[in-house]
């Protein structure tokens, strides 16, 4: 999370990178050209997040308070939080490696061939975006958003203490968290390494839902394809300008988007038409417009999909995130959760199916 409560770690992370640059002095470690690359992304990322950062958290206390389940008044709303938080992570980590829109935007944290302190400030500038309908359940579950802040900030901080090489295997320790050794197999681009060991601080998602590798000899890091630059702002266009110049897709004949999802989409955009026409006369002009313009998108995305068109997941993936939004206009909080859910799902969904295959970014292929 791209949180602006980041920005007070800052100091530490200088410190961090300083120390670990002296210990591997004498081995394979810093830069200069990469690391101020590094540092620029993740720069770019915090500016960015004095923006992003006020939406998201003020559509996260809208949700706390319009729509939580549970009201915490005891020492239990921090274990949950932490917990849920670092599940919650796990599936957006997850479907970033696994979607290509997701990836267009996530694969700037996996560029560098290095690995160190440094590294773990590469991030994308529109990770908040990305990660917004992954975080809904903790307001759902009525985590304070001081406590969500708090689970948050620990979790980055935790994760930026994976990037070394001067840490080895952990021993029984790394049976639950995660570890340096785990996360330098997640950088890794050999084949046995992609799309492997996701967590944040502890690796039994990753061992429960079978994406868990050992580290095994010496690991490449970086992408297939590598950038060629280190210019913080090539980095983070080039990934989702590669995306968007992806050929013709295949149609459904092709099996690349199922059926099944084409008509659970087109459902549920005719009962939300169906719904929006019986409410027509009880809305305003704009929450009538808000709710038609979404429903036309909806339609173009599902069109696009079907025929195989250029853009069509990028489309999808634009309606599918705008979602909450437009339920939120038109009938209120309560909506826009129950549109985040099936957004989420969606995006689980259309996931499984092979876009990686054409976007060749991340295994390298063409």
């Amino acid at each position: 999370m791209g949180l602006p409560v980041m920005a007070l770690l800052i100091p530490l992370f200088a410190v961090m990178v300083a120390i670990e640059a002296i210990i591997v002095r004498d081995k394979k470690g810093y830069r200069l050209s990469d690391t101020l690359g590094n540092l620029g992304c993740g720069l770019g990322q915090q500016l960015i997040g004095l923006v992003t950062a006020s939406l998201m958290l003020g559509a996260y206390s809208l949700v706390l308070r319009r729509c939580a389940l549970f009201h915490w008044d005891s020492s239990w709303q921090w274990p949950i939080a932490f917990i849920v938080t670092d599940f919650c992570y796990y599936w957006f980590h997850r479907a970033c490696h696994n979607f290509g829109p997701l990836w267009a935007i996530h694969s700037v944290h996996h560029q560098s061939e290095e690995y160190n302190f440094g590294v773990a400030l590469r991030q994308p500038w529109l990770t908040d975006f990305a990660g917004a309908l992954f975080y809904w359940p903790l307001p759902l579950l009525g985590i304070p958003l001081p406590t969500f802040l708090i689970a948050s900030a620990f979790l980055c901080l935790y994760q930026v203490t994976l990037h070394t090489r001067a840490v080895g295997k952990a021993g029984p320790l790394g049976a639950i968290f995660n570890t340096p050794s785990h996360h330098r197999v997640h950088h890794g681009r050999d084949a046995q390494y992609v799309d492997r060991n996701h967590g944040a601080t502890l690796i039994l998602w990753d061992r429960l839902f079978g994406t868990f590798t050992p580290e095994s000899g010496e690991i490449a890091f970086g992408t297939p394809d590598q950038l060629g630059s280190w210019d913080p702002m090539v980095a983070q266009l080039n990934p989702i300008l590669t995306f968007l110049r992806i050929k013709r897709i295949r149609g459904v004949s092709g099996m690349v988007v199922s059926p099944n999802y084409l008509v659970a989409q087109f459902t549920l955009a005719s009962i939300a038409g169906t719904a929006l026409l019986l409410s027509a006369p009880f809305l305003s002009a704009w929450q009538t417009a808000a709710g038609a313009s979404f429903l036309l998108l909806a339609i173009a995305a599902i069109g696009a999909l079907t025929d195989g068109r250029r853009h069509a997941i990028a489309l999808e993936s634009a309606r599918l995130a705008i979602a909450p939004f437009a339920a939120f206009a038109v009938a209120g909080a309560g909506a826009a959760v129950i549109a985040a859910s099936i957004a989420a799902l969606s995006f689980a969904w259309l996931g499984r199916f092979d876009e990686m295959e054409r976007f060749a970014l991340r295994r390298g292929r063409r």
